[in-house]
């Protein structure tokens, strides 16, 4: 019942001077949940407990008011900024680049559970090292450099692993 309510703001500058190009972004969110009452089917109220309605108070102790909470998978702020310099060699360029990403804690269900129902903030940095010449374009990439251990998402009780650290080639030719 009622209306649940998200808001926020988001920016973003990108910057291009020459053979340095820059980018920043960021975001700030807020919300809450309507007049929303439920029960964790993690805690389930023993047989013949009063209902849950969904719109109001019960006399059970597991009908839990969660009206005002934030909404799951919304961190309050993301930020993020990379940065990137070609140099011209004498055949083709190469360009170094650098990224950074930082997410604030989410809820990943209404309930809440300190603990239990929590992504923790991370911060991840990417880097990656470009060599072009003529149609022909190679990228050495590293993601999750310094190798955080994470969890990125927790589904039914199961933790899923954020990526570690993984380094690649990228080959790529232009027609």
């Amino acid at each position: 019942p009622g209306k649940s309510e998200s808001q926020g703001v988001e920016l973003q500058l990108d910057g291009y001077f020459g053979a340095t190009i820059f980018n920043i972004a960021a975001s700030y969110s807020t919300s809450k949940l309507a007049t929303y009452f439920a029960v964790d089917p993690r805690n389930p109220p023993p047989l013949g407990a009063p209902a849950c309605p969904a719109s109001g108070p019960s006399t059970s102790a597991q009908c839990l008011d969660l009206s005002g909470r934030r909404l799951p998978f919304q961190p309050r702020t993301t930020l993020s900024a990379g940065l990137e310099r070609r140099f011209d060699l004498g055949s083709g360029s190469l360009t170094p680049r650098v990224d950074v990403a930082y997410t604030d804690n989410q809820y990943t269900s209404v309930f809440q559970v300190p603990g239990l129902d929590t992504l923790e903030e991370r911060t991840i940095v990417n880097a990656n090292l470009t060599y072009r010449v003529g149609p022909w374009t190679a990228t050495l990439y590293s993601t999750n450099l310094d190798d955080k251990h994470y969890i990125a998402a927790k589904l039914s009780g199961l933790r899923v692993a954020g990526p570690p650290r993984q380094y690649g080639l990228r080959v790529m030719r232009t027609f």
